[in-house]
């Protein structure tokens, strides 16, 4: 089994989401891989590390959101229902 390592650094401007997809799959494209398992680490204490598929790119609206405003919503401003042809 091969294994392959890659460092990607992203300087934070402020508490928000970094989406670091392209970076990842830069890299993985560099490699020509195609599959395979991908571990992710971060090392930084005060910070989360969010894996999410984007279906609806409103998701990440939604995830935005501060927490105190989020609880006050009754509704999301994404809608759209992922139906997975597998099931």
């Amino acid at each position: 089994m091969q294994q392959f390592t890659q460092q990607i650094s992203v300087k934070a401007q402020g508490r928000k989401l970094y989406d670091i997809t392209p970076q990842v799959l830069s890299w993985a494209n560099q490699l020509g891989l195609n599959t395979g398992l991908l571990t992710l680490y971060i090392q930084h204490t005060s910070a989360s590390l969010l894996i999410n598929e984007n279906y609806d790119s409103d998701v990440l609206v939604d995830m935005e959101r501060p927490r105190r405003h989020a609880r006050a919503c009754t509704h999301s401003t994404h809608s759209d229902k992922f139906i997975d042809p597998n099931d």
